[in-house]
């Protein structure tokens, strides 16, 4: 009797591809991983519809459904902040949930799948928990799972005192508001999945003190660069360093901050050599580009699509981070291209890398300035610090 692969249902925010946001990379690792033991059907929950999809695409199909976020009157939405525990009654008021736009849309895709054996719903990300209630009301038998990929409710507070750092205390309030009503979510709809997947173990850890439910933890990983054409840096006399991110994101933004203003008059000081930083990143706000622009020794690159180029010509990367949740693709992914990193412990969150043997450790201008300097001066220890780094990513994180 020839045997019939069951489906999966991935319902999530962006297409799976490699080479894209974290999000996007996580996403694909999941519809790697599903399609080997089930025919997957994408469901994009967004409001651009159908995005391109490449020719061998690991996917059975792949569809869209527009959504919305919050819709609730002015009124609402500030009685949610001011009094977060309103958002168990009313998602209206909970800062980026999907609302769906037009329900017809489910019907349509749930009868192209008359006859199949639907036995796995994966939801990608705790904002669209509601649109993914409405696919299992179809399959009630299908196992329905949940991957958060970090804590919202952490990220959101550590986001909050962020903007608070950066002196954007309405956006603060608005953060720490949305972090309380994602505690209460986290607590109260956890508990509808089967199982539920973080990337972090401290994250998973900490559920597991509060809820009764099945937490599994399911590290980000990515495709691994061929390193053939990129393994020996640029060796001229010009050490550049990079720091790779989305740049309307506000941890991103504090740490570009950071390394404009208090980093940088440091390495002055420590380097006798010509630097140059490198800056990679999308959606800076007119006022963060002007700064990187009109920034001495910074080169700044809005609009890359592919990341091989920088990585080939660098020669230390800079994670400054302090804030922001769950585990940082940034520096796994300076681990897979086998350049000496140096971070800060938030950039290290949650992946399990020792300080000394994979990176550097630094935490004030100081530091970042002289183990800067030390991997500059020390071709042997940058060496060392790249093998170690790579061999760890291989071996934890790289896309199976």
């Amino acid at each position: 009797m020839k045997y019939h692969r069951p489906v999966a249902i991935f319902l999530t925010p962006v297409l799976p591809l490699p080479g894209q946001s974290g999000r996007a990379l996580r996403a694909w690792a999941w519809l790697n991983d599903l399609n080997r033991t089930h025919k997957v059907y994408v469901l994009v929950a967004d409001d651009t519809g159908i995005p391109v999809v490449p020719a061998d695409y690991p996917a059975e199909g792949v569809w869209s459904v527009q959504t919305k976020t919050s819709s609730a009157p002015k009124l609402l939405r500030i009685l949610g902040i001011l009094f977060p525990p309103i958002c168990l009654l009313s998602r209206r008021v909970i800062a980026d949930w999907h609302f769906p736009i037009k329900m017809s849309a489910f019907d349509h895709y749930i009868s192209e799948l008359s006859g199949e054996y639907v036995n796995r719903i994966v939801v990608f990300r705790f904002y669209l928990h509601g649109l993914g209630q409405i696919i299992s009301r179809y399959y009630p038998t299908a196992k329905l799972e949940l991957d958060m990929d970090d804590l919202e409710s952490f990220t959101r507070v550590s986001v909050a005192g962020c903007l608070i750092r950066m002196k954007r205390y309405r956006e603060s309030m608005h953060w720490m508001a949305s972090a309380v009503q994602y505690v209460l979510l986290e607590l109260f709809i956890t508990r509808s999945y089967s199982t539920v997947w973080l990337a972090s173990a401290q994250d998973g850890s900490y559920l597991r003190k509060h809820i009764i439910q099945n937490i599994e933890e399911r590290p980000n990983r990515i495709p691994l660069p061929d390193l053939k054409d990129i393994n020996n840096p640029n060796k001229s006399d010009i050490l550049r360093l990079l720091f790779v991110g989305t740049l309307n994101y506000p941890p991103n933004e504090e740490a570009i901050l950071y390394l404009l203003n208090k980093i940088q008059p440091e390495i002055e000081n420590r380097l006798k050599r010509p630097w140059k930083l490198c800056v990679v990143g999308r959606h800076a706000s007119p006022l963060l580009t002007q700064l990187l622009e009109d920034a001495s020794r910074v080169e700044f690159f809005p609009d890359a699509e592919r990341l091989e180029t920088f990585y080939a010509a660098a020669q230390i990367i800079i994670v400054p981070l302090r804030s922001g949740g769950g585990t940082k693709l940034k520096s796994i992914e300076a681990f897979s291209y086998r350049r000496p990193l140096v971070s800060t412990r938030h950039g290290m969150r949650g992946i399990g890398a020792t300080a000394g043997t994979h990176y550097l450790a630094a935490e004030t201008p100081d530091q970042f300035a002289d183990a800067i300097a030390l991997l500059a001066n020390d071709p042997l220890l940058a060496d060392r610090i790249s093998q170690d780094g790579e061999t760890f990513c291989r071996e934890s994180y790289g896309l199976l």
